[in-house]
């Protein structure tokens, strides 16, 4: 199953992180499904074929259930699809379902079997809607309640439904329960699967008549109890229960009527209690156990966080275990114990943080605590989609590999100063990544040495930053967004803000799955380019904060601007800095003050770099000029051997040079002359204006 959504919201838990393994099928609407329980019961019932989707690939799981389609699950559920969909009849069972019509099969069996009733008119309505009380109703009476004995029928037969449903778990999963309205298709699928797990229940006898001496009494019936076995195989596996009364294993449903289908505990990757489907020995899903789940954070987590939730005697009586991004070993300064589950305790432990999500289990049956801690990373993809190896190598920021390079071992870094950043391969088996670019941006989740989870991050793009705080937040748009425990961003950028204002630039601000910032990046305008021409470092002032330099804008004004030099690694104390000439990046502040940022040139291609914005070199065009056309639309590049070609948007600079007289710098008497750029002719925009 690829996981096209990463990021499923739990029915009530809204942070809870999902993952599913492969085998189940895809549907191409699977984004609708109301949660994780929803997804794990439409996974389940699908891969089992006892419902389908529509052609198209959609599953529409907003549909509402007919009564039709509700006589085909049960029948499917209790015979298997195979011999259910060779169900027929003699006769038609109904004047509106004739024989060979698609359900007509399943109607008989479910009338015959007293599952369902039909109208008093002698029809059935196939295509009616059926609530969800009458499809519980028809589940309780496949697991064995007795509809009169259990008052199915008469006036209060909602009521009593609802009561065993609840009690034999069949809403488990919908919170929101409301069975008077039409059920929907993925309401239905989620019943069904929970009434799989449900215990079969029979009756000890049904209540009878008696008649003495010519007197008439009623025996009641007696009251439902659980269908055992003590055959080990045959009840053992979805759950391996047993009856304190009848000392013997509890028999699901599936376990007599879909002895194919198994259901076993274990661990996911990241080291939560879960569960996991096979159908014929095929795996369907892993999925969490959520009903588990006592809390969840994304925020620091204090020891006296868990000792308030979870208690002393707790805490005392049951077993603890620690995982971060699944490991549970070499965890350095995130590893923690009971003696750190203390009251008193608020120091953060496990290296938890905004935006790491932090999840407690409480098994009461195992005796067992689990805390999962589990990071987002933020992802850039390195490459395009590589179609001939089915797979996209993605540069995972701030993680460090403590294994090796045959059996990664992925975690946070440990070096917080020095964040590293590892490349990671993902798989078109495993991820929709068939339209994946080169400088894509996702939210990752690692365990077990591979991403587990990848989803396209939040971006606020071309926003503006109106205050900051380094390594603690950023207010962007009037939204103060705090940083993420992970979050990746440079340093210069925001030093720049603080230095310039960017009053001229924007931002595109990351946000993960939390709503805090995991990355932002600076926006640079296409035309916030100007050509350096030199700087005047004797004019500078304040230690060479600040110099004039010579610059040439896009529209071909030419002028002489005050430029910071704080970082600058030109050294301003040289005499020949007439000469730089090069394309800057540029931002000014509200005092009229430049921040010029050098922009790489091609050097070895035909065409300019990826990375590269700009092409330049000074060619020695001969006595007789040269001519821009056509023919001659190219420049060499720094390297003095390739070229690189402009297009519809180059602009092209004509300049005027002038012979200015210089300090000697060789040790002569003389002075030295050099050509600097004294005024522009013209600017011209696209090869074919040139």
């Amino acid at each position: 199953m690829k996981k096209f959504l990463s990021l499923v919201l739990a029915l009530v838990m809204t942070m809870s992180l999902v993952t599913v393994s492969a085998g189940a099928k895809d549907f191409t609407d699977s984004e609708d499904l109301s949660g994780e329980a929803y997804a794990e019961a439409v996974n389940v019932m699908s891969e089992m074929g006892i419902i389908d989707g529509y052609a198209g690939g959609a599953f529409q799981p907003q549909g509402t259930l007919t009564r039709g389609a509700a006589a085909k699950i049960i029948a499917c559920m209790m015979l298997g699809k195979t011999t259910a969909e060779a169900l027929g009849t003699q006769a038609a069972p109904f004047k509106d379902v004739p024989v060979g019509s698609t359900f007509a099969g399943y109607i008989a069996y479910c009338v015959e079997s007293g599952l369902i009733d039909g109208y008093a008119d002698g029809t059935f309505r196939p295509s009616a809607q059926l609530t969800g009380f009458a499809f519980l109703k028809m589940l309780l009476t496949a697991l064995g309640y007795d509809s009169a004995i259990e008052g199915f029928t008469g006036t209060n037969w909602t009521v009593n439904v609802a009561s065993r449903a609840i009690e034999a778990g069949l809403t488990k999963g919908n919170e929101n329960f409301v069975g008077t309205r039409a059920a929907t298709r993925e309401e239905a699928c989620l019943y069904a699967v929970n009434a799989l797990k449900a215990t079969l229940v029979e009756y000890e006898n049904k209540g009878t008549d008696v008649t003495v001496n010519g007197a008439t009494v009623a025996i009641g019936a007696s009251k439902p109890t659980y269908v055992t076995s003590n055959i080990h195989d045959a009840a053992t596996s979805i759950n391996d229960a047993t009856d304190n009364v009848k000392n013997g294993w509890t028999v699901e449903f599936a376990e007599k009527y879909q002895p194919d289908l198994a259901l076993k505990d274990t661990t996911d990757d990241f080291g939560r209690p879960a569960h996991t489907w096979t159908w014929k020995k095929a795996e369907i899903g892993t999925y969490v156990d959520f009903d588990k789940m006592v809390a969840e954070y994304t925020t620091q987590v204090t020891g006296e966080d868990l000792y308030n939730l979870l208690g002393k005697t707790a805490i005392d009586d049951n077993t603890l275990f620690v995982y971060v991004d699944g490991e549970d070993e070499n965890l350095g300064d995130a590893a923690f114990g009971k003696a750190d589950m203390v009251k008193k305790n608020d120091e953060t432990i496990g290296r938890t943080g905004n935006g790491v999500l932090t999840q407690v289990f409480l098994d009461t049956q195992d005796d067992e605590i689990t805390v999962a801690i589990i990071n987002t990373y933020l992802a850039k993809a390195a490459e395009d989609y590589d179609e001939k190896n089915d797979d996209v190598d993605l540069d995972v920021y701030y993680v460090d590999n403590n294994g090796t390079s045959r059996k990664p071992v992925y975690m946070k870094s440990a070096d917080e100063d020095k964040p590293q950043k590892q490349t990671i391969s993902v798989d078109g088996e495993d991820f929709a990544i068939e339209e994946v670019a080169e400088n894509d941006l996702f939210l990752v989740t690692i365990a077990q040495g591979v991403i587990q989870t990848m989803d396209a991050p939040e971006v606020l793009s071309d926003t503006s930053i109106s205050n900051f705080r380094l390594e603690k937040y950023v207010t962007a748009g009037g939204t103060q967004y705090d940083y993420a425990d992970t979050v990746m961003y440079d340093e210069e950028v925001l030093d720049q803000y603080d230095d310039a204002n960017m009053k001229d630039v924007t931002y595109n601000v990351i946000l993960d799955a939390y709503g805090y910032m995991i990355g932002i990046e600076q926006n640079e305008d296409p035309d916030q380019y100007v050509f350096l021409t030199g700087i005047d470092g004797k004019n500078s002032n304040l230690s060479v904060r600040n110099a004039d330099a010579n610059v040439i804008f896009m529209d071909g004004n030419m002028d002489t601007v005050t430029v910071n030099m704080t970082k600058s690694d030109i050294d301003t104390t040289g005499k020949n800095l007439s000469q730089l000439n090069t394309w800057c990046t540029y931002t000014v502040n509200n005092d009229n003050v430049y921040t010029l940022k050098e922009v790489a040139v091609s050097t070895s291609k035909n065409v300019i770099d990826d990375d590269t914005d700009v092409a330049q070199y000074a060619q020695d065009v001969g006595s007789n000029g040269a001519t821009i056309d056509k023919k001659h639309v190219s420049l060499k590049a720094a390297n003095n051997s390739s070229y690189v070609y402009g297009n519809d948007d180059s602009v092209y600079l004509n300049v005027e040079l002038k012979n200015v007289e210089v300090e000697d710098t060789t040790g002569g008497s003389g002075g030295e002359y050099r050509q600097i750029v004294d005024d522009v002719e013209s600017v011209t925009t696209g090869v074919k204006n040139v």
